[in-house]
């Protein structure tokens, strides 16, 4: 079996570098425009590969355990695939398979499907792998396919990634037999198996349960479901009949602490095994004291940003000019090297440039705080209120970056009123709403490896934005019949996006993992993604 020729293949490469300690990954210390997406979904599937051995950068030696323990940096709310965001998919994608998902190249790889190709403009076709069977011992057919598909599709509230699919929203399914799925859209869809990749499939029957997502959650995934208690712990335990080999680790167990001061002491006693958004200015220390910290660079993007739902109430935030000025009043740069340690870079478009279609400029305006108030005066600020919203625990170090930038602000005579606001109350009452200026966020990857994930989700639909020649060159993309027609529509998308300066700030960063020595395997996605089902504790 593969997983076991991994694992023997591991130690002995493990065994050669003793000597060595933390991981390969250095801090990015410039904004070199490198696109290393090479994610091109043509019509037709990949050829399944075994997987590539990998490097395991680990000390030997520690104690072989039965249950990784991972502590979550924010609540699960809810685990349904609708929406949710990576610690939920953290949890889910350990439970329930796609019919295919990004590698940690981020190319689209098969899973519960084995290949696919386009029939026509509208139609597309699925192999299903044969022999899988849920966490309940049915089989999974090409029926279960069908009804994971028409539960997204029927979702209330609508399935939170709707607008990724434009006109291609809602897909309808069928069965060709147990083992092939047909999937037609309403116009012409390239990215559709990027856009399956996180629609669980889960078995016919429970398509309609109620309590499915919150006491049953069946899958076909490498780990079954075992507990949930709300806001504590979710523990789950190893599908000994996964169909691509049982999972070494026996139980995995997630832990909520919101607290990073408390996940860094959590990390240094040795309470877990693979710790989430360590603080970036403890790294140096951790790793003196012997500490492995897994430093991932990410497909995503954390921000400090303009809410354009407030631009009637606060006419000033509708000037670009002024919004421009704001980012001329920002150390962008200084944020990267200082706050985060060099963990990240300052953002050279608005995705995150492993994207394919992202459109790579000059980034940010670096600091010029006599430039910001020319800009300023320019723009006719005469002191208005800007109101400027902190939300709690929204992405490493997130708070030093608001009251820096805060400080930055006044520095140069804009009235900043300043405020923390908790998550609950955020969502509840002021996101993708009125009644702010600015706010952090964290944009955690895009699914489908395409650009145009962070105008439709991130600008358009989350957050509000609406440009009538972004939207017109997305929707060129979306028509386009090629990989290359399709990445120069969104190039010009989203520098068209980029010119309104919707972040005051952002950055490509990296994922800080505190991790016990003798683990390895992990299999570590770019969009701040972990999968266990390779993981073991070494001798």
């Amino acid at each position: 079996m593969k997983r076991w020729m991994s694992i023997l293949l591991a130690v002995v490469m493990i065994a050669a570098m003793f000597a060595c300690t933390g991981t390969a990954n250095t801090p990015a210390t410039d904004n070199t425009n490198t696109n290393t997406n090479t994610n091109t979904n043509q019509q037709t599937a990949p050829a399944e590969e075994t997987k590539p051995e990998k490097e395991v950068n680990v000390a030997t030696g520690g104690e072989v355990k039965d249950t990784i323990k991972i502590a979550l940096p924010k609540n699960v709310s809810e685990l349904t695939g609708s929406k949710g965001g990576t610690n939920a998919f953290n949890v889910m994608f350990q439970m329930y398979d796609m019919l295919a998902e990004l590698d940690e190249e981020m190319k689209l790889t098969p899973k519960l499907a084995t290949e696919w190709k386009q029939i026509n403009d509208t139609t597309w076709q699925f192999t299903l792998r044969e022999g899988v069977k849920f966490h309940d011992g049915t089989d999974f057919t090409a029926e279960d396919a069908v009804a994971s598909i028409e539960r997204i599709v029927t979702m209330e509230p609508k399935y939170f990634y709707a607008s990724n699919w434009g006109e291609a929203w809602p897909p309808a399914a069928e069965a060709d037999g147990d083992y092939t799925l047909i999937v037609t859209t309403p116009a012409y869809c390239l990215q559709l198996p990027n856009l399956l990749s996180r629609v669980p499939m889960v078995p016919a029957e429970y398509k309609d349960s109620e309590n499915f997502f919150s006491e049953k959650l069946i899958g076909t995934g490498a780990y079954k479901f075992v507990s949930w208690e709300a806001g504590v712990s979710i523990k789950l335990e190893a599908n000994e009949d996964y169909w691509d080999g049982a999972p070494a680790v026996k139980n995995l167990q997630f832990d909520i602490i919101t607290d990073q001061a408390a996940r860094l002491t959590a990390f240094q006693s040795g309470e877990y095994d693979v710790v989430f958004d360590l603080p970036y200015d403890n790294v140096p220390a951790l790793e003196a004291s012997g500490k492995r910290v897994d430093k991932i660079p990410l497909v995503s993007v954390s921000m400090i940003y303009f809410n354009p739902q407030n631009f009637e109430r606060n006419p000033i935030m509708a000037n670009p000019t002024f919004r421009k000025a704001l980012c001329y009043a920002i150390d962008s740069y200084e944020i990267v090297q200082g706050i985060m340690g060099g963990y990240g870079h300052v953002v050279e478009g608005i995705a995150s440039h492993q994207t394919i279609g992202a459109a790579n400029g000059e980034g940010l305006p670096h600091y010029d705080p006599d430039e910001a108030q020319r800009l300023m005066k320019e723009a006719g600020y005469n002191g208005e209120e800007i109101t400027f919203f902190y939300v709690n625990g929204e992405f490493n170090k997130a708070i030093d970056m608001c009251e820096y930038a805060v400080s930055q602000l006044e520095a140069v005579g804009v009235n900043v009123k300043f405020q923390e606001i908790e998550s609950g109350v955020w969502s509840s009452t002021y996101q993708g709403k009125e009644g702010w200026d600015i706010c952090v966020n964290n944009v955690p990857g895009t699914f489908t490896g395409y650009a145009d994930y962070y105008w439709l989700h991130a600008l358009e639909n989350k957050i509000g934005w609406r440009d009538e020649t972004v939207s017109a060159y997305i929707k060129e993309a979306n028509a386009a019949k090629t990989i290359e027609e399709r990445t120069a529509a969104l190039e010009k998308a989203m520098a068209a996006a980029w010119e309104l300066y919707p972040y005051l700030w952002a950055s490509e960063g990296y994922g800080i993992f505190g991790v016990t020595d003798n683990l390895a395997g992990i299999e570590y996605v770019p969009l701040n993604i972990l999968y266990y089902r390779d993981a073991y504790f070494a001798n």
